[in-house]
């Protein structure tokens, strides 16, 4: 990791690999449907990252705070994918929940990452929070208008919306229909 402005200490550079290597076998796991052992590799590799002291002791100011950066970048990104990939695990799993958590996680840091969206919406909708799954996919589809699955899930959560409102307006028709009490 030396491109990254000066060498990275030993324990750090470990400490990074070893998260790249439990994402790696995360995504593994993820390609082999063995969605438990991916959710294990890529909590692994968010534990190991998380909590890591990316200060950089040795060196110039400049190339310290250079190196410092770049690791909490690499950092960053490696959580975001650990916890993007977790979603899509869940989202297999129909683990709605789970994938919504996840989803959160990225576009806290990442508020216009296409898949976590798409994800969440994907979620949202089936937990029946319509209104919130179209925000979502939405804004997904504005992201990637030509991804064709989730224009596919934006139809859906409209098709929902508009059967939904269709049932409501019939269960007020028929409650103002038949009074409870009788009229004299």
């Amino acid at each position: 990791m030396a491109a990254m402005g000066g060498p990275v200490p030993r324990q750090l550079e470990a400490a990074l690999q070893r998260g790249r290597d439990a994402k790696a076998g995360g995504n593994q796991a993820f390609k082999a449907a063995k969605y438990g052992e991916a959710l294990r590799q890529y909590y692994a590799a968010i534990m190991l990252l998380k909590g890591l002291d990316t200060t950089v002791s040795e060196g110039t100011t400049k190339v310290k705070s250079e190196t410092e950066r770049a690791v909490k970048e690499e950092v960053a990104k490696i959580l975001i994918d650990c916890y993007n990939n977790m979603g899509a695990t869940h989202l297999r799993l129909k683990n709605w929940r789970r994938c919504k958590a996840c989803c959160d996680q990225v576009l806290e840091n990442d508020p216009e990452n296409t898949k976590a969206l798409f994800r969440r919406g994907q979620s949202l909708l089936n937990l029946g929070d319509i209104d919130a799954a179209e925000i979502d996919l939405e804004s997904a589809a504005r992201l990637d208008p030509k991804d064709s699955k989730i224009q596919a899930e934006l139809r859906r959560a409209r098709e929902m919306r508009d059967e939904d409102a269709a049932r409501r307006r019939a269960d007020w028709r028929e409650r103002f229909a038949n009074p409870i009490w009788p009229h004299r």
